[in-house]
């Protein structure tokens, strides 16, 4: 599968500000077999936002936040085959929330 990634940002001496979009289109998660009715599983597509600020307040100092999935976006698993009813298509949902890294920087 392709992913594709972009992004903006903003840098001055004292901050840096940046935003990134991770987008995975859906994708077979094996190898498909020669029957039909057998189920597949596969992955839904997705864009995943995510952002860092960076501010230095002193000369060899600086504190950080970093923010992945931001729009808590989740992993959705279907398996089907041409014989799966709509209802059990859906095989599992992984829905971890957005993770946040606050931390303090020193350079010397």
């Amino acid at each position: 599968p392709k992913t594709f990634n972009w992004g903006l940002s903003y840098a001055s001496p004292r901050l840096l500000v940046q935003l990134n979009w991770n987008v995975k289109p859906a994708n077979s998660l094996q190898p498909k077999g020669s029957d039909p009715t057998r189920p597949i599983a596969w992955s839904n597509s997705r864009a995943v936002v995510s952002a860092a600020v960076e501010y230095r307040f002193a000369k060899h100092f600086s504190v950080y936040f970093t923010a992945d999935n931001l729009t808590d976006v989740p992993r959705v698993i279907y398996r089907y085959g041409s014989l799966t009813p709509d209802y059990a298509k859906n095989s599992g949902i992984s829905a971890f929330g957005t993770d946040m890294t606050l931390g303090l920087k020193a350079t010397f």
